[in-house]
């Protein structure tokens, strides 16, 4: 298989175009020499604009000055008019007395001369206070600019100064407002008024550029022409020379720009192919007073022309001077770059190893002249280092050879080590002197949490739980890693990112590097946090009750013993209480199990409270508890006993009615008065208890012999009868309930239960006639009659339900019953029923009893065809050592594990376990009392395979469903 390529296409180099050496050349100096001229024109470019910019800007300061002194001289020549007037004829005295009457018709004489000669427009006489006298001319002007002459008249009148003012509105007037004096006291204010037509005349004759007035004008008035009003800057023209061409100009500009840009700058426009340079100048600058500006317009069409044309000559002469540079260049560089250009061909051929073809190439363009240059040694450099490249390519060919074939050795080695690595589920790292870590394989990446970059460089130490090493960790760890210790193994707290602590077993083993950053150590660490926590949970409910957390049978039995040796040795008295609970069986049946788990944990705590603490309490069965009480005498027995029914008879069941109230039958016997076996204890106890229930409810009742043997008679008897009347009279029944398959949900498999029926018609569980039944050896016939029968109705019901089958319940002593093999291979062979079809379930117990006969009996059995379930797994812990022996294929794990499975993780932890052991040796898991939905859940999430109780169905004498 070809190996593939790790190659991306980003590390592909681009191919590259060739361009020669004289190409280069004459293209960099091509664009040198664009550079020079595209400077050499920007920068004349630019000093042709900075002189045009300066005569520009001295152009308009001569405006300026300009306009400024033709507005000076015509407000002295009114001025001096002024100051002639007072002394006219007749004049002095009507304006000494402020005579109306007088001064206008001394005046009136004198007007038409003044207009001819000065060419006064407008005169007016005032009083001191400003109250009109008389006025000739254009008397609307003066109205116009009333506000700005009543503004001035105060000055006047104040500084009896002459001052002045401009006005522009309606029409353009140059007003001079004089003091007139009378001996020395000023008796009067004379305006003079003219046009500002000779204004303009003058500075077009003198400045040779055009000049208009502009007055300011929200909105046109009445009679304006539409051409002469500039809208965006509120003006009207009201004057302009040239105003058939200028007034476009004009019209275009106030478009364009705006009035401040115009004022603080100038603007140069392009109009018609022409281009005009515009100012304005604010009449408010030329007078006292003033509203409205003067525009200056020059056509600077012919300048600019002049720079262009400049520019232009500037670019001809660049152009020429390149054409010529690249020529001549060119010119000198074809012939040796030619020659280079061939030399450079002939070199990338080295790096295809065609010496030969270079050699020839390179010789064909060889100056055979008296002189050689750079070129030439360039050529014989490149043959020389032809030869010298042929005969190392040769040698490197046979090194790569031998090369190659260490890489594939190394390659396969590299491989093997890396899938190794990655592979193997344990922490593989390595450490070099001082403990650092250098390497992480994937296991060990998942299992702390960090990236091996997130640890490189940090110290193994760091990633332990200090409280958790060996004294002689570091010592030990630092022996290894100088090679003084080739092993040394540990176990310790591992802290995971997430902070979560995992168990590990570690082995540390030297390398040998001399490197102080070569690996050193190479560490493997076992991840044995669930084992160890399986081991203690295991412990702990090996010895106790999951539901009470009390002493369970097993551990209660082994502190009996130690109380009753050390009782007989020191020669002291002791006393066992068995404790039955009245009507559980009611409370369980009617209010649910969960109420009665409830009913169990109250008593349990309050017996815990009630005794000493030398007394040990434990549940030893269903509703049945017991306590042992050393160093007692009977009296003492008996009152604690009393105190234990007081103390019930007050307690309710949290959540019902008062009336249900605790209480329990008490049954005592004393050691080792009554025995010294705990097997004996526990039955006597056991009979007194019934005996305190024959009393009522909530009673106690100690042991005595005489009750023991009459106990014992008249109970087997009775129940002989019984168990002999169901066997005659068809007195059995037979119950199914249905299991469930967890992951598919389908219902293909149902346990057949046992019942019988009393003379009163009431049905009794097996746990009542079935230990009776296997002392007077009438078990047998139970077992063949449940599984007759079971098989004929497996029979009857397969023609609907092909795939059906039973689980059926064997006795212990099924196994020393030498007539079962017979009857249940005749069955088959009669009924043709598939033997995989029939599952015998037995219990840890029957199983564990006789082991070597359990087995012999299960293979004979499975040689058939059938298949095997143990019961009640779970219970006996002693059983896992046997479980790998027993020929079982299915595992139903007590229902003491199952019921509360949602809420206590002790039972989730073995359930798990359970089924992890399970599936490991082959075998399917049942599970029994699933009440609920989240039990069915967790079931399907730990991967067990079945499931009953009464959440799937309840027992019933008819199937409940076929699935």
């Amino acid at each position: 298989m070809a190996k593939e390529s790790t190659t991306s296409n980003d590390d592909i180099p681009p191919i590259k175009r060739f361009l020669s050496l004289k190409w280069k050349t004459l293209l960099f100096l091509s664009v040198v020499m664009v550079f020079l001229n595209v400077s050499f024109y920007l920068m004349q470019k630019s000093s042709l604009n900075d002189n045009y910019d300066r005569q520009r800007a001295a152009i308009h300061v001569r405006d300026a000055v300009t306009i400024k002194g033709l507005s000076e001289q015509a407000a002295s020549v009114l001025q001096k008019a002024g100051e002639l007037i007072p002394e006219l004829d007749g004049m002095k005295a009507p304006l000494a007395l402020g005579n109306a009457d007088e001064i206008i018709r001394v005046f009136e004489k004198h007007w038409p001369l003044l207009q001819e000669s000065i060419g006064i427009e407008t005169v007016a006489f005032y009083a001191p206070n400003g109250v009109a006298l008389a006025t000739w001319g254009n008397t609307n002007a003066i109205e116009e600019a009333r506000q700005s002459i009543q503004n001035a008249m105060q000055q006047v009148s104040a500084t009896e100064r002459p001052k002045t003012v401009l006005n522009c509105k309606l029409v353009c007037q140059h007003y001079v407002l004089v003091p007139v004096l009378s001996e020395g006291r000023f008796s009067s204010i004379m305006l003079l008024g003219t046009t500002l037509a000779e204004l303009i005349i003058n500075f077009k004759q003198i400045a040779a550029t055009d000049i208009g007035i502009l007055t300011e004008l929200d909105t046109p008035t009445l009679g304006t022409k539409t051409e002469r009003f500039l809208p965006n800057w509120k003006a009207k023209i009201v004057a302009l020379t040239n105003s058939n061409v200028l007034g476009k100009v004009l019209q275009s500009v106030a478009n364009n720009n705006s009035l401040d840009n115009v004022l603080k700058n100038g603007v140069v426009s392009n109009v018609a192919s022409n281009s005009y340079d515009i100012w304005l100048h604010p009449l408010r600058d030329l007078a006292d007073s003033g509203s409205g500006y003067l525009v200056t317009i020059e056509n600077v069409s012919e300048r600019l022309s002049e720079i262009q044309e400049a520019g232009r000559k500037t670019i001809i002469i660049g152009i020429l001077g390149f054409l010529l540079s690249e020529s001549v260049v060119l010119a000198i560089l074809w012939v040796p770059l030619s020659r280079l250009r061939r030399t450079a061909i002939a070199l990338p051929l080295l790096a295809h190893s065609k010496y030969e073809s270079v050699r020839t190439n390179i010789g064909r363009s060889r100056n055979t002249g008296k002189f050689i240059d750079e070129i030439d040694r360039l050529d014989e450099s490149a043959i020389e280092l032809s030869f010298q490249l042929e005969s190392l390519e040769r040698a490197v060919a046979q090194r790569s050879q031998t090369l190659a074939e260490k890489m594939t050795e190394l390659t396969r080695e590299r491989d093997f080590v890396r899938g190794l690595l990655d592979t193997a589920q344990v922490i593989i790292l390595t450490q070099d002197r001082h403990g650092r870590i250098l390497l992480l394989n994937k296991h060990g990446e998942s299992l702390t949490g960090y990236t091996h970059k997130e640890l490189a460089g940090t110290l193994f130490v760091s990633l332990l739980e200090s409280t958790t090493l060996p004294t002689d960790f570091l010592s030990m760890l630092k022996e290894v890693a100088r090679g003084q210790e080739s092993l040394y193994k540990h176990e310790s707290k591992l802290i995971a990112k997430n902070d979560e602590s995992r168990t590990i077993a570690w082995l540390h083993s030297h390398l040998e590097n001399d490197s102080d950053t070569a690996p050193s150590l190479i560490s493997v660490g076992l991840d044995i946090t669930d084992r160890k926590e399986a081991v203690s949970k295991l412990s702990w409910l090996a010895d106790h009750d999951s539901l009470t957390r009390l002493y369970n049978r097993r551990k209660f039995q082994e502190v009996c013993d130690t109380t009753v040796s050390l009782s007989l040795r020191y020669n002291h008295s002791g006393a066992l209480l068995f404790l039955d609970l009245d009507s559980f069986k009611y409370v369980n049946d009617t209010l649910g199990h969960q109420v009665g788990d409830t009913l169990l944990n109250i008593v349990a705590t309050e017996l815990s409270k009630l005794i000493r603490k030398t007394d040990t309490v434990a549940r030893i069965g269903g509703d049945e508890f017991a306590i042992l009480m050393p160093e007692i005498d009977t009296e003492q027995a008996c009152q604690a006993a009393q105190k234990i029914c007081d103390h019930f008879h007050g307690l309710t069941i949290p959540g019902l009615a008062t009336m249900q109230r605790v209480s329990s039958s008490i049954g005592i016997t004393m050691f080792p008065e009554h025995g010294t076996v705990v097997g004996d204890l526990l039955a006597n106890a056991d009979i007194a208890m019934y005996q305190a229930k024959e009393f009522g409810k909530g009673s106690w009742h100690v042991f005595s012999k005489a009750e023991q043997e009459r106990e014992r008679i008249e109970g087997i008897v009775l129940w002989r009868q019984r168990i002999e009347s169901a066997l005659v009279n068809d007195g059995y029944v037979l119950y199914y309930q249905p299991i469930v398959n967890v992951i598919s949900g389908a219902v293909k498999h149902y346990e057949v239960l046992l019942r019988m029926r009393d003379v009163s018609g009431k049905l009794r569980l097996p746990g009542t006639f079935i230990p009776i039944a296997e002392k007077t050896g009438q078990i047998h016939a139970i077992d063949h009659w449940v599984l007759r029968s079971a098989i004929n109705n497996l029979k009857t019901l397969s023609r609907n339900n092909p795939e059906l089958s039973f689980s059926i319940n064997l006795s212990a002593h099924a196994f020393m019953d030498p007539e079962l093999l017979t009857i249940l291979h005749d069955l088959l062979k009669s009924t043709k029923i598939r033997a995989e079809r029939l599952v015998f379930e037995l219990t840890e117990t029957a199983a564990l009893a006789d082991f070597t006969a359990a087995c012999d009996m299960m293979n004979t059995i499975r040689n058939l065809g059938c298949k095997f379930a143990l019961d009640d797994f779970g219970v006996g812990f002693s059983s896992f050592y046997y479980l790998k022996q027993l020929p079982v294929d299915y595992v139903k794990i007590d229902g003491s594990f199952i019921k509360d499975l949602p809420d206590n993780e002790p039972d989730q932890i073995l359930v798990k376990a359970i089924s992890n052991i399970a599936k490991g040796f082959g075998m399917k898991t049942i599970a029994e009392f699933v009440e609920d939905g989240r039990t069915l859940k967790l079931l399907r999430d730990y991967d067990v395979d079945m499931a009953q109780g009464y959440h799937i169905g309840r027992a019933s004498a008819r199937l409940l469903r076929t699935g």
